[in-house]
């Protein structure tokens, strides 16, 4: 499956332009120019069908214990879709 080259995400009402930066075989990564939001997905395909596509955004800040000391924190949030090979029908 193929994913349009960049993706956009709209992270506090400001859109993030994330480019291509890898892809393979039923993989892709996208990213911002800077490095701060990190776009994954990927397929697998066997007796079920996965779908998953994840969003990391990281930043640096001052750790709470040594101020004088930046750390690098992060989030991901993602989401995974699994079904059977020949669809799901209810």
């Amino acid at each position: 499956m193929a994913y349009a080259d960049p993706q956009t995400v709209t992270v506090n009402a400001v859109a993030q332009t994330l480019a291509r930066t890898g892809s393979g075989n039923g993989v892709g990564q996208f990213k911002t120019a800077d490095s701060v939001y990190t776009l994954d997905v990927a397929h697998s395909y066997g007796r079920r069908t996965r779908r998953t596509i994840g969003l990391t955004g990281t930043k640096l800040s001052a750790d709470p214990l040594i101020p004088s000391q930046n750390t690098r924190s992060s989030m991901r949030a993602y989401l995974v879709v699994d079904h059977p090979v020949n669809g799901f029908r209810g």
